[in-house]
């Protein structure tokens, strides 16, 4: 008597099995398929959805991102920055970060309704194309349609970005101490008088994005910190952007190298262009 002898499954329960099998394997590639059906070439929101958006936009969000979505206080939310970061990422994404973050002054106060109307008029601004129906804000239909730079834009921008990448010759990273404690605590006396309205006190984000935490640091790695510093002095506080001094600019990154937690050395950040193009922001 064999305790162990191997059982042999009949044929057809072995056939049944891998018909199921391949089924199963066709519902999940479908299904796989399904989740990026369309992107923001195709028509994806009405010109008259965007119109009510822009008319929301206006009331709720121009104040920190400026009436033509140039930025401010806030970054831009038209142009290849902007398309850049959100390059490949479903407009789901978009749609929740306008609902759970703005306006600065009462996040979550906007429907989802609300939030695709807004995404219309920004994908209408960014040179997406119109269609018939509205974007709808249903988060699954959503999540099928990424937000993709036009046919060609890629390697323009990649063309473009070359030289520019190699003209800084980067000498140094942030992970060299390249600012001083001591600037970092008049950097975060200034942050909070001009910045944390929109940002938070703790660099958190709300209007504005995070400028603490690994989006950030992924938005603005291997970038001269001459690039952050130029960012903030043109275009911040909301209010007043172009305020800042240079030196108040390099104080500010200071602290929010700090609290990115690059590490401090003796001497102050400079405030020269050219030194700062030799430093990059690296994670």
């Amino acid at each position: 008597m064999r305790l162990y002898a191997k059982q042999v499954a009949p044929a057809w329960w072995t056939l049944a099995v891998a018909g199921l099998v391949a089924v199963l394997l066709g519902f999940t590639t479908l299904t796989v398929r399904a989740e990026q059906t369309q992107t923001t070439n195709d028509g994806v929101y009405s010109a008259a959805q965007a119109t009510r958006g822009d008319a929301l936009y206006q009331e709720q969000c121009a104040e920190c991102h400026a009436e033509d979505l140039s930025g401010g206080g806030a970054p831009a939310l038209a142009g290849d920055e902007f398309i850049g970061y959100w390059d490949m990422t479903p407009v789901s994404d978009l749609v929740e970060k306008i609902v759970a973050s703005m306006p600065a002054t009462a996040p979550g106060s906007l429907t989802r309704e609300q939030g695709a109307d807004i995404t219309a008029f920004m994908l209408q601004a960014n040179k997406f194309p119109a269609g018939d129906a509205d974007l709808s804000s249903d988060d699954e239909t959503l999540q099928a349609i990424s937000i993709t730079k036009a046919a060609g834009a890629s390697a323009q921008a990649a063309t473009t970005a070359a030289p520019a990448a190699g003209a800084t010759g980067a000498a140094k990273t942030t992970k060299d101490s390249v600012y001083s404690d001591a600037q970092a605590t008049r950097g975060d006396a200034l942050y909070q008088e001009q910045c944390a309205a929109c940002h938070a006190e703790d660099l958190s984000g709300g209007g504005g994005p995070a400028l603490a935490g690994n989006d950030f640091i992924g938005y603005w790695d291997m970038t001269p910190v001459s690039d952050l510093v130029e960012k903030i002095v043109s275009s911040m506080p909301a209010g007043d952007p172009g305020s800042l001094s240079r030196e108040q600019g390099a104080d500010i990154t200071a602290f929010m190298l700090r609290a990115n937690n690059f590490p401090a050395g003796e001497a102050d950040l400079t405030s020269d262009d050219e030194t700062l193009q030799a430093i990059s922001i690296a994670k």
